[in-house]
């Protein structure tokens, strides 16, 4: 009996991409839970967003 040539499937993602993606979830996971932990000092934030705004040229708008 002769056998049947296989026949290939369609193919899915490289198998990196599952490490990656991994890498990418546990990074994300570390850096929620660092935020998590810290206390955000408004003003600071405030004064940060503004200097940001205006080193790339952003109008400040104040709410």
């Amino acid at each position: 009996m002769k056998l049947l040539p296989r026949k290939e499937g369609p193919r899915g993602a490289p198998n990196w991409i599952v490490t990656f993606a991994d890498l990418m979830t546990l990074l994300l996971t570390f850096f929620i839970l660092l935020l998590s932990f810290s206390n955000i000092d408004a003003e600071k934030y405030k004064a940060i967003a503004y200097s940001m705004s205006r080193a790339f040229g952003l109008s400040w708008v104040e709410a």
